[in-house]
C-alpha cells in the first residue's frame, strides 16, 4: 500500500470557496491525464449553490496528497427529509445530474495508488468520530477500485473516438448507411423551409445564451416530464460555464427561430452530449439528428478527440457508434446497529416509489 503524506477532509463551504483552494483545485485538474468535466469548479459550484437552497448538504471534500500526485474527490453529506426516512447519505457532488464521479488525480498514477486512496478513505469513514452517516452511494465510476461493494452498472456510455477518422466526411462515410442518408434528406427538407443555421454561443455570449434558456428548459421539460431541474442550476452553469469555455450551448435555427437546442460540455479534447431538446412540431424533420451532425462536424474542426454520449445506451445513439465504455457503482451501509432502522425504512420507501411510479 502506498500511503499518502496527508489526508484531509474539508467540511466547510468557506474553505472550499476560498480562492486559494479553488486555484489548487484547478491545478489538480490541469495535471490530471484523464479528467472528466463534471468536477470542474464551475460545474461543482453550480450544483452546490443550487442544492444548498433547498437541501441539507454539507461538504465532504477529500484530498489525499501522495509524493507524486494529489487525489481529490468532492462528496457531500446529504441529510434527507422525512420523505426519505431522514437518511444521512454521503454522495458525490452532482449525484444524478453528473454522469461521471471518478476522483481528480493530478498526474500519472498507478492502480495501487488509487486503491490506497480508497483504503484511506474507508478507514476515515470507519472512524467513529469522523462523520455520522447511514449510507455511502457512489455511482458512475469509469474505473473499478478494489474493495467491497463495487458492481458493474447497468448503464453504459457510448462514445466515438473521433481521432480514428481523418475528417468529418471520413467519419460520416463509415456510420450506419440509413442514418447517413436520413441526415442528408432531413437537412435538405429543413433548408427547403427557410434559412438553416447552426449557432454556437461563444465565451463572450453568455447573456445571449441565457435569453434562450427559459424556452429550452420548457421544451426539455415537456419531453422529459419526470426530469428534475434544480432551480438556478442551469442558469449558473451558463453564466459561469460559457465564459470559462466548459459549457457548450448551441441551437439549430430556421429563419432565426430555434427549433433544436443542445446544452453540453467541452473540456480537454472531449465533447459531452448532455441535454438535447427540439420542438415537437418539427419532429418529422429529425432536428436533433441534424443538430447532432452539426456538432460532430464542429468537433472535427476544433480538434475534439472523443465525442461522449454519456450514460444510457439509447437506440438513437447506436447508429453513430458501436463503442461503449462501462461504469461501476458502490453502495455501502454504515455497520452501526443504530443506523439500520433508517436504512431499512429508506429502502422500503424507494421500493414503494417505484411501485407507484413516483
Amino acid at each position: 500500500m502506498i500511503r499518502p503524506r496527508s489526508f484531509k477532509v474539508y467540511r466547510s463551504w468557506n474553505e472550499i470557496e476560498d480562492r486559494s483552494f479553488v486555484d489548487k483545485w484547478n491545478g489538480w485538474l490541469e495535471q490530471d491525464p484523464d479528467p472528466h468535466v463534471f468536477y470542474h469548479p464551475v460545474l461543482v459550484m453550480a450544483w452546490v449553490n443550487a442544492y444548498r437552497k433547498f437541501a441539507d448538504i454539507t461538504p465532504v471534500f477529500c484530498v489525499a496528497e501522495f509524493d507524486d500526485c494529489t487525489v481529490f474527490l468532492p462528496l457531500v453529506l446529504w441529510n434527507r427529509n422525512w420523505k426519505n426516512a431522514f437518511l444521512r447519505m454521503i454522495v458525490p457532488v452532482g449525484l444524478a445530474e453528473f454522469d461521471y464521479h471518478d476522483p481528480v488525480v493530478s498526474g500519472p498514477h498507478s492502480t495501487e495508488l488509487l486503491n490506497s486512496f480508497w483504503s484511506v478513505f474507508q478507514a476515515w469513514l470507519s472512524d467513529s468520530g469522523s462523520i455520522r452517516y447511514d449510507r455511502l452511494e457512489l455511482p458512475g465510476f469509469r474505473t473499478q477500485p478494489e474493495g467491497d461493494g463495487w458492481m458493474l452498472s447497468d448503464e453504459a456510455c457510448p462514445f466515438v473516438d473521433l481521432a480514428a477518422y481523418t475528417n468529418y466526411q471520413d467519419y460520416l462515410s463509415k456510420i450506419n448507411k440509413g442514418l447517413r442518408q436520413d441526415i442528408g434528406r432531413q437537412k435538405r427538407r429543413l433548408i427547403g423551409m427557410g434559412q438553416l443555421t447552426y449557432r454556437v454561443y461563444s465565451p463572450v455570449e453568455a447573456e445571449a445564451a441565457l435569453e434562450l434558456l427559459p424556452e429550452f428548459l420548457e421544451v426539455h421539460s415537456r419531453k422529459w416530464i419526470d426530469g428534475f431541474k434544480a432551480p438556478g442550476f442551469h442558469e449558473e452553469l451558463l453564466r459561469e460555464g460559457v465564459p470559462a469555455g466548459v459549457v457548450h450551448f448551441s441551437v439549430l435555427l430556421i429563419d432565426g427561430k430555434p427549433i433544436s437546442w443542445h446544452y453540453g460540455f467541452r473540456y480537454r479534447g472531449r465533447f459531452y452530449y448532455y441535454q438535447p431538446a427540439y420542438l415537437e412540431t418539427y419532429a418529422t424533420y429529425s432536428p436533433s439528428k441534424v443538430h447532432l451532425s452539426c456538432m460532430k462536424e464542429e468537433c472535427f474542426l476544433n480538434g475534439i478527440r472523443i465525442f461522449d454520449y454519456l450514460r444510457g445506451a439509447e437506440s438513437y445513439k447506436s447508429g453513430w457508434t458501436t463503442q461503449v465504455s462501462s461504469l461501476y457503482d458502490v453502495t455501502l451501509n454504515s455497520r452501526k446497529v443504530s443506523n439500520r432502522l433508517r436504512q431499512g425504512a429508506y429502502d422500503r420507501i424507494q421500493e414503494f416509489k417505484k411501485m407507484i411510479g413516483w
